[in-house]
This record gives structure tokens, C-alpha cells and sequence, in this order.
């Protein structure tokens, strides 16, 4: 039996550690992805965002909306970027992933589980040692309930 991969979460995920960040379920205007954009009158909640009763997600804040903008910073060291870095994602629905002001990711329908996916070599190019703005915008098309749990880059 192949021996499975070690797994550690350089920025932790809903499910094993919630971190704050501040949201909005208001369009925030065309600058919001921008690493300076002043996110601190928006409210703060743990991780993840959803409704009860979302298959394996791990519930911090009630997003119920069809839509959710989300932003935080993270501190990231050399080390970390030097690591096989992938994306911890569990998402439903359309998800696109912003680092730094710039398009990382970008999923479309759902998971059910979280899933290690790779990091495109744009997206791990957008990550520096140092302080990093993440922001995430999540949007439900309908059907099931809606749900952003937080990505997580992993090494």
C-alpha cells in the first residue's frame, strides 16, 4: 500500500482551527480585491461560512445570501513557500480565490469533503514571505445550501 502524503496546514482551515475574517454579503465595489482596500467596517466571523446541515462543513458563521466577499491576512515565512504548497478546499458553490490583489483560484460547483488540489504555479507566484491579503469571493447559483469553508494553503 503506497504510503499516503504529510499533510501540514500552513494557513489552517475551518475544519481543524477557524480564524476570523471579515465579510460582507454587500457587493463591496470593484476594489475590494485590492491589498489596501480597508475591510475593517465590515463584520468578523470564524470559519466556515454556511448554514447547518451542509454535508461534512464545519459551521463558524450562518452565511445564507447568495453571495459572500471575504478577506484576511496571513503570515506566511520562506519556509512556507518553499513547501509543495496545495489548496484545502471545501466550497459550494462557485468560489475565486484572490492573493494579494491577484486571481489565484477559481472552482466552480461543489465538494462534499475538503480536497487537496494543486496550486498553479501563477497562484503560488502571487504568495510572498511576509504578510499576504486573501480574499474570496463565493457565489450560490442554487440548489443545496451555500458554503465557503475557507482555503488553505498546505504543505
Amino acid at each position: 500500500m503506497p504510503k499516503l502524503p504529510l499533510v501540514i496546514e500552513v494557513i489552517k482551515t475551518a475544519a481543524t482551527e477557524p480564524s476570523t475574517w471579515h465579510y460582507t454579503i454587500t457587493f463591496p465595489g470593484e476594489n475590494w480585491i485590492n491589498p489596501t482596500f480597508d475591510v475593517t467596517s465590515w463584520p468578523s466571523g470564524n470559519s466556515g461560512f454556511g448554514t447547518a446541515g451542509t454535508p461534512n462543513a464545519t459551521i463558524g458563521t450562518k452565511w445564507s445570501t447568495s453571495d459572500i466577499w471575504l478577506a484576511r491576512e496571513v503570515q506566511l515565512t520562506q519556509a512556507d513557500l518553499q513547501s509543495n504548497l496545495h489548496w484545502m478546499e471545501h466550497h459550494d458553490e462557485d468560489t475565486e480565490i484572490f492573493i494579494n490583489g491577484q486571481m489565484a483560484a477559481k472552482f466552480t460547483g461543489y465538494s462534499v469533503n475538503y480536497e487537496l488540489k494543486a496550486l498553479s504555479e501563477t497562484a503560488r507566484s502571487l504568495f510572498k514571505s511576509g504578510l499576504n491579503r486573501i480574499t474570496i469571493h463565493c457565489h450560490q447559483t442554487g440548489g443545496g445550501m451555500p458554503g465557503c469553508w475557507t482555503y488553505s494553503p498546505t504543505g
